[in-house]
């Protein structure tokens, strides 16, 4: 299947994301971890249950949102950059970066990323990565958002990019601009832009970068 010029090399039951295909196993059957520990039978029971129910709520948090509230969105964005530049063939940015918009139609979510190397290879990542089955919950079960990486190639309906030839901190100003200007209903990005110190995860340093949404 050609999506986006981008070959790719699986059924699209596995390139768009479901229930089914959310919780990323290995090929031994087991699921794959981002941080060491020693997980017992029923914490991984419980935690599956968990990522579920999180799952759920952002779907019907989806659902309930507004499409022509969403397209505004994504028409202030581009009115306020208008550097913007729509992508239909990804395999021709193999030499640009940048800053990046990618356009999640069904679920109405808006993903602004960067990338120092390129837009082909920062994109295809997103749609080839699988979220490790600890990193699912972002926090809080009931405000966490799904990573963008949970969605899959084909949940991709849109791509924007915005080139740019400035410093890395350049960069990072301007993806920070970008997320503060979408709403936060319609906006995927689990943090707010720029650079994020992991190993100060202490309060109230990653409240202030940690993008949590009300899904009660």
């Amino acid at each position: 299947m050609i999506h986006f010029g981008c070959n790719l090399k699986k059924s699209a039951n596995e390139l768009t994301l479901s229930r089914d295909n959310y919780m990323y196993k290995k090929k031994n059957g087991e699921y794959a971890f981002k941080f060491k520990g020693n997980w017992s039978q029923e914490e991984i029971a419980e935690r599956e249950q968990l990522n579920l129910a999180n799952f759920d709520i952002n779907m019907h948090f989806y659902d309930q949102l507004d499409r022509a509230l969403f397209e505004r969105q994504l028409e202030k964005i581009l009115t306020m950059f208008p550097g913007f530049e729509e992508v239909t063939d990804l395999t021709l940015e193999f030499d640009r970066r940048g800053i990046y918009l990618l356009v999640l139609g069904k679920y109405k979510q808006l993903y602004i990323g960067k990338t120092y190397k390129n837009f082909l290879e920062r994109i295809k990542k997103h749609w080839s990565n699988n979220v490790e089955f600890d990193r699912l919950i972002f926090f809080d079960w009931r405000k966490s958002k799904l990573s963008i990486d949970s969605f899959k190639a084909l949940d991709t309906t849109q791509i924007f990019v915005l080139p740019l030839s400035a410093t890395e901190d350049s960069i990072l100003k301007i993806e920070s601009q970008l997320v503060e200007v979408v709403e936060g209903e319609y906006l995927a990005n689990r943090l707010s832009g720029g650079s994020v110190d992991w190993s100060n995860r202490v309060t109230p340093y990653m409240s202030e970068k940690v993008k949590l949404r009300d899904l009660s």
